[in-house]
């Protein structure tokens, strides 16, 4: 009789607790769906804001996407706020909001979205905000052919070295240089084996192609790492240097997209070949420990004679004007080719102009022919180019060689004027007129190269005195009421590789 009173004892505990579990379960259950019910009424909550500061001044269609706590209500633009103001388009897909900006903002600005968002569930509203500054990124600039120097606009204490020619085997000179990510190619002067030299002058081969390492700004001294001096590291694997020797080695350019760079070289080098304005383009993207250098050559395998040529951005592909000055574009996607893009002929002698900031236009000019056009290769990003190219006529420079003009687009030029007294200016012309953007304070100061930031923020200006001295560039604000000018010393700004 005890055993069966205490069994039916236990029998009823277990069932009271099991009641109490359950009512527990419910109770949570019903906490959890009042909370859920709660986060609803109160409205969407932003939990994380996604953008790339550095890409948003470099390059147009650039995003920032706003991720949400619940699904969302298609947003209309005007619930969209962006300070500076920037043109964008929008859209909205379940919980996330995206802002695709159609330009490029502007360079070390801090900017501020807001967002006037719906619930799709009941309905509630909230202003959801975020904030981010865009990059300053770094222009470099050559000092005596010595030294490198890098420097960030937005902040004069930045400036840095980051290469020494005297940290080069036998300290030569150097001519030229671009940079590619991580990568920094330079032409220096070569020099005889032992590094001297000697009292004849410079031997053949005359221009050596070499590629360095730039760590991250706390590295090293000097900012750089070259793979040939005693005891260096390389950060980036970087090969055996040179890649090239030649007679001459000149328009080093580079693609920081597609980690690319390209060099025209002339002369007989040590394999024995000779070269006739030959473009070599070398793939020195990260992550590449033997860069291969490969000659541009026409349809037929015959090595290209080029005097101009510029890299088309992201795609590989090269637009380059030959010895007998037809325009060409060679492309490596989805296949190698070359193809006449038909703008010589008689009467006509196209020369290449600047590209667009931010995109695959590129600006023709014809001097003969008297007028400019802009021309979009973005085809060549998919390998679907097809003649004749979408193009646009474009406002014609005063007088300023294909190289000295820059198109913004096609109704707004940038070009060097000259003077009746020999000095010149820089002006900025539409079809409603023209006002000057600098003009040196000495009549005698020459004007170098000109070129645009990659957002077409700003104007680099190469000065150079009549009477010997330093080079220094300039960097002008193009709408004249952002940052002041600021001055840096060296010239062949790296806006212009």
């Amino acid at each position: 009789m005890c055993t069966e009173r205490g069994g039916g004892e236990r029998g009823r505990s277990r069932g009271r607790r099991s009641v109490v579990r359950a009512a527990a379960v419910a109770l949570l259950a019903l906490l959890a769906l009042g909370l859920a019910a709660a986060n609803l009424a109160q409205g969407p909550r932003l939990r994380t804001a996604e953008v790339h500061p550095g890409l948003v001044v470099s390059r147009t269609d650039q995003r920032l996407v706003l991720r949400l706590n619940q699904p969302l209500e298609a947003l209309a633009p005007g619930d969209v706020d962006v300070s500076p103001d920037a043109p964008f388009v929008l859209s909205t897909e379940g919980s996330d909001v995206t802002i695709r900006f159609t330009g490029m903002l502007a360079t070390d600005t801090r900017y501020t979205v807001e967002a006037l968002v719906r619930s799709a569930a009941l309905g509630t509203t909230r202003t959801v905000g975020t904030a981010f500054t865009t990059a300053d990124p770094p222009v470099t600039t050559l000092v005596g052919g010595e030294r490198i120097l890098e420097h960030r606009l937005g902040d004069p204490a930045a400036t840095r070295t980051v290469l020494d020619a005297a940290t080069l085997p036998g300290a030569p000179a150097i001519r030229e240089f671009a940079a590619s990510g991580d990568r920094l190619a330079v032409v220096t002067d070569a020099l005889p084996t032992g590094g001297a030299v000697e009292p004849s002058g410079r031997t053949a081969p005359g221009s050596e192609l070499r590629l360095v390492t730039v760590p991250a700004r706390d590295g090293e001294a000097h900012g750089m790492s070259d793979p040939d001096a005693a005891g260096a590291t390389a950060p980036g694997a970087a090969p055996r240097l040179p890649l090239i020797a030649l007679d001459r080695l000149e328009q080093l350019r580079a693609d920081p997209r597609g980690g690319l760079i390209g060099v025209v070289g002339s002369g007989t080098g040590t394999d024995g070949v000779a070269r006739d304005r030959t473009l070599f383009l070398i793939d020195a993207a990260p992550g590449v420990d033997a860069p291969a250098v490969t000659a541009l050559a026409d349809a037929d395998g015959t090595p290209l004679v080029v005097d101009d040529w510029r890299f088309v951005p992201g795609t590989g592909a090269v637009v380059v004007r030959d010895g007998s000055g037809r325009i060409l574009l060679s492309e490596s996607f989805p296949e190698a080719r070359v193809t006449d893009l038909g703008l010589a002929g008689p009467g006509r002698a196209p020369e290449l102009g600047a590209l667009l900031p931010g995109g695959t236009a590129l600006a023709v000019l014809d001097a003969a022919g008297g007028d400019a056009r802009i021309l979009e290769l973005s085809g060549a990003r998919t390998g679907d180019v097809r003649l004749p190219l979408p193009e646009t006529s474009a406002l014609v420079p005063s007088g300023a060689p294909a190289g000295g003009a820059l198109h913004l687009d096609a109704g707004t030029v940038v070009d060097v004027v000259a003077a009746s007294d020999g000095s010149e200016r820089i002006e900025l012309r539409t079809a409603a007129g023209s006002r000057t953007l600098y003009a040196p304070a000495a009549k005698d100061t020459r004007i170098g190269r000109i070129c645009l930031s990659p957002n077409g923020e700003r104007l680099a200006v190469e000065r150079l005195p009549a009477q010997g001295g330093e080079a220094s560039t300039s960097f002008l604000a193009i709408d004249g009421e952002a940052a002041a000018p600021r001055s840096v010393i060296g010239g062949a700004p790296s806006w212009c590789a």
